[in-house]
């Protein structure tokens, strides 16, 4: 290696993985140096490689911590090759997401199960970048002491002072504000495909649960924590959840404590701000925007209107069109099979009560 010519040798080295590249700057002082002074460039070509490359500072995925990685770093390339693998785990091998019919999208063939891994695989991506809004400026960056109170259960507490409440990683109010503007910058097909990629996690939390559902009375409430945990933490609390061993698996139970504790504040009125003062969820966030994008009239009405973005995106207009038609035709043959029902219903009342008569 040591005989090629430097720029040879560096264009070798950006289509290497980042612990090939670690490897080879072992071999020699020389090529350690020349790679040293151009990590920067190689890291940013390597990184060039996925579909969404970072735009800035990552956060780091470890357990009980995130911190922060400069940007252009072989440690930031690391981190990215680490969240693509986790990504890949999360969606081929942990069973969350049945690809062959998943959720209101009816059966799909292999063409249309790729997209759609492609697209939960951009969703995923999108949740890493609305966490990675904390590593850069103006947030500050949150350090491992506050990890370390994570980890002792201190932010679980309903009545935390709002001065350490802003130190807590989970919660992260300091960038709630930049997550939200994040959020609304996005395009309709993005919004509706991050939504789905939460209702999809949320089928696939339910199914692993199912057991003890019927004896837990804030289930419905755990759901839509852990549905706002994957899309405010990402890859990190995700993969820890499904497919990580048990100190992981603590660490997202620890998450999702917390985020249950801001959430039951909010609804009964515990939290230390006016409700006026305090932000939203990134999920009603993420609701809002897409209600206005597609003109829903109330509430109720993003939801199928999500389910029709997505199947058009997944399935094409016209396949997508023709589901549709079916599940009207089917809603369609039930009324008039309960019309019939009624209708026979009154005509024997009716000869029952002339045969009193008679």
């Amino acid at each position: 290696m040591e005989t090629l010519p430097c720029t040879m040798l560096l264009e070798v080295v950006e289509r290497l993985d980042v612990k090939s590249t670690l490897k080879l700057m072992e071999t020699s002082k020389s090529i350690c140096d020349l790679i040293r002074n151009y990590q920067f460039s190689i890291s940013m070509a390597q990184v060039a490689r996925f579909t969404m490359p970072p735009v800035g500072n990552v956060l780091s995925s470890e357990v009980f911590e995130r911190r922060c990685i400069q940007h252009g770093t072989f440690e930031m390339a690391l981190e990215m090759e680490q969240r693509e693998a986790r990504i890949n785990d999360i969606l081929s091998n942990s069973g969350y997401i049945n690809f062959v019919t998943p959720l209101q999208l009816g059966p799909l063939n292999v063409t249309q199960q790729k997209k759609l891994y492609d697209l939960l695989k951009r969703a995923m991506q999108h949740c890493d970048r609305i966490a990675d809004i904390a590593a850069n400026k103006p947030c500050s960056p949150i350090g491992r002491l506050w990890y370390i109170q994570l980890e002792k259960k201190r932010f679980e507490a309903f009545d935390m002072p709002i001065g350490f409440r802003l130190k807590d990683p989970i919660t992260n109010l300091g960038a709630r504000q930049a997550q939200l503007e994040y959020i609304n910058s996005l395009s309709a097909e993005d919004l509706a495909m991050i939504y789905y990629l939460l209702a999809a996690m949320a089928q696939g939390y339910y199914r692993e649960s199912e057991e003890w559902v019927p004896s837990d009375p804030i289930f419905i409430e755990r759901q839509t924590v852990f549905r706002e945990c994957v899309l405010r933490h990402g890859t990190w609390f995700t993969w820890s959840h499904i497919r990580g061993d048990k100190s992981w698996k603590n660490m997202a139970y620890a998450i999702i404590r917390v985020a249950l504790v801001e959430l039951t504040s909010f609804e009964f009125g515990m939290d230390p701000e006016d409700e006026e003062e305090t932000p939203p969820s990134l999920q009603s966030a993420l609701m809002d925007r897409f209600g206005v994008l597609y003109q829903c009239e109330d509430d109720s009405g993003w939801a199928p209107e999500m389910f029709k973005v997505v199947r058009r995106i997944v399935k094409g207009t016209r396949e997508a069109d023709e589901v549709k038609g079916e599940e009207d035709a089917e809603d369609a043959a039930e009324d008039e099979t309960v019309q019939e029902d009624d209708d026979q219903a009154e005509q024997e009342d009716q000869a029952k009560e002339e045969g009193d008569e008679n």
